[in-house]
């Protein structure tokens, strides 16, 4: 910019000095990040990410931080949100990515997802099953299906960890009604039995576990996101399983988790069985898991058979 002073109209004069600094390009700002992925689960927060903004051809002033084209339910959090930049230089700021819980947040469209992936999955299995059809069986499009998922294999773990969940929060339930309740020890147990016995006669589930034991062999790669999920799940196992055993007065020979992992294989099994033939009657599955279940709780004294 050029000062001029004068002192009449149309005199000439002569520009006081000034510095004029021209840019080849527009000025932009450039964007780095310390990592290239995030991953965050539902009901939990990422873990940090550092992002450098830097001024380039001149660029001056306010830089906001904002992120879009989330999955529903997550958020991206910065620290700081806002950062000045001058002509060359840079600012850095961290970003976490937070997601609530989509069964509390009332998502519709992750629920009925994951009812139409259950449904189509038990009919057609993993590998024939096809995302379009999950979609479309649950009223969205295949966008709404990625805004939630990032694919099949995703939307499969996701499944059986909402089925352990729900599974557990059911048992927690009976128990907390038995222990409000002044039966007896024998009482609260047959009821728990009662309770192991229902949940392990779906035969979509039968299926279900049968098809994800088979997925986790045949995808090596995503060994570590199915241990997240397992290790999130077995914990809730144990924990519900030791008051389930402790409202009963029952002390399995074996770990909680390692009792409940047994009766859920032997149920899973013989409900195959009885699926694809007739050698063993429905009585005699039902039998037998009864007599596995008082075995290993390690205390016939409630068996009342």
């Amino acid at each position: 910019i050029a000062y001029y002073s004068r002192q009449d109209p149309f005199d000439s004069s002569t520009s006081t000095a000034a510095t004029l600094s021209i840019n080849a390009d527009a000025p932009d700002v450039q964007l780095t990040a310390s990592a290239s992925t995030l991953q965050v689960s539902y009901g939990a927060t990422s873990s940090a990410i550092n992002l450098q903004v830097a001024s380039l051809s001149g660029m001056a002033g306010t830089v906001s931080f904002a992120c879009s084209g989330l999955p529903i339910g997550m958020n991206c959090q910065f620290s700081p949100s806002q950062a000045t930049l001058t002509d060359g230089s840079s600012a850095t700021t961290s970003m976490t990515i937070s997601s609530t819980n989509p069964k509390t947040a009332g998502l519709g469209a992750w629920k009925g997802l994951i009812e139409a992936a259950e449904k189509i999955f038990a009919r057609d299995g993993f590998q024939a099953a096809k995302l379009e059809e999950i979609a479309s069986e649950a009223g969205y499009t295949r966008g709404a299906l990625y805004a939630n998922f990032e694919g099949k294999e995703e939307l499969f773990i996701a499944l059986i960890g909402h089925e352990t969940e729900r599974r557990m929060a059911a048992a927690q339930r009976v128990v907390s009604n038995l222990t409000s309740q002044s039966s007896s020890q024998t009482a609260r147990y047959q009821a728990l039995k009662a309770c192991y016995l229902r949940s392990m006669t779906n035969q979509t589930w039968n299926v279900l576990f049968i098809e994800f034991k088979l997925f986790v062999l045949r995808h090596p790669d995503l060994k570590a996101q199915v241990t997240e999920m397992q290790t999130k799940a077995f914990a809730t196992v144990a924990k519900t399983l030791e008051q389930i055993f402790a409202c009963s007065d029952s002390k399995p020979p074996v770990s909680p988790l390692a009792a409940g992992m047994a009766l859920g294989a032997l149920a899973n099994t013989l409900g195959i069985d009885l699926m694809i033939g007739d050698a063993l009657s429905e009585k005699e599955k039902e039998k037998l898991l009864n007599l596995f279940y008082d075995a290993l709780t390690g205390n016939s004294m409630h068996r009342g058979d």
